[in-house]
């Protein structure tokens, strides 16, 4: 895909300042192509090599106004140098890319769907559901939420759809095996009684690799290894740079080849 050269129309922060959200203005065409869960794009500033390409999830695409919108934390050297950005300077987009999560199908409808998100994996649930909403029922689960998750959700979902029709709930505590067996208090053991007493056909699990390892398995305990419950995880656990060219993400094929494993189309647990 092509590099473009976009202006940033506006950066701000959360209260708490752990993220950063930056709307770009990127034309009606290019916000089109993002309207699709797990889309991400690279992004640097300009005048910058390109190996400060960062992949963002898209938080918003808004194909009226010609604006997506991306949010991420300040961590390394290349997320500092994007955070220098402000409105009027120009960034170098390449993308979008949809490959963002891993076994999602295309054309979900009916779907009683449970979205769990943790950290940065906000952004894509809060896409995804906005995408989806229209023909699913969806719930959100924030664990180990700060002030910031809530505000972006709120925010951003609030303006496709209502969160209340979306129904949001919070867990405060990291997903864990450590209390199980305990009284269920603490919001892991929260999160798994919201898998027993529900009966979701389709998980969404948007977070970290220990989160999705600990969280997918819980899943399939829940749904007694269903082979038709849907379960789909975030790809940033297998990416690097997201083009198959680094080797990062490689793994060992079924017929002895190497896979990249950020072309992957189905999960890899």
């Amino acid at each position: 895909r092509a590099e473009k050269r976009f202006m940033v129309s506006d950066v701000k922060r959360t209260s708490d300042g752990s993220f950063i959200i930056m709307d770009i203005a990127c034309g009606r065409g290019t916000a089109l192509s993002c309207l699709s869960p797990g889309t991400h794009i690279f992004i640097r500033p300009a005048g910058c090599e390109r190996y400060y390409d960062v992949p963002l999830s898209v938080l918003r695409a808004d194909h009226t106004s010609g604006v997506i919108t991306v949010c991420f934390r300040v961590i390394s050297a290349k997320t500092k140098a994007l955070a220098e950005c402000r409105a009027g300077c120009d960034v170098i987009v390449r993308g979008p890319y949809r490959n963002g999560i891993k076994g999602l199908p295309r054309g979900l409808y009916g779907k009683n769907i449970l979205i769990a998100a943790a950290g940065a994996g906000v952004a894509p649930a809060v896409h995804a559901a906005g995408l989806l909403a229209a023909h699913n029922d969806i719930e959100i689960a924030l664990c180990d939420a700060k002030t910031a998750e809530h505000e972006i959700v709120d925010g951003y979902l609030r303006d496709s759809i209502p969160v209340s029709d979306v129904h949001m709930c919070s867990y405060d505590d990291e997903i864990s095996t450590e209390n199980e067996g305990a009284d269920l208090c603490g919001g892991a053991d929260l999160f798994y009684r919201k898998l027993h007493e529900n009966s979701f056909d389709t998980y969404i699990l948007l977070g970290s690799t220990g989160f999705i390892s600990s969280a997918a398995e819980r899943v399939r305990e829940y749904a007694g290894y269903d082979k038709n419950v849907i379960i789909a995880v975030s790809n940033n656990s297998v990416m690097c740079c997201g083009e198959g060219v680094c080797g990062a993400c490689g793994c060992v094929g079924a017929g002895g080849g190497r896979v990249p494993g950020c072309k992957c189309a189905e999960a890899l647990f």
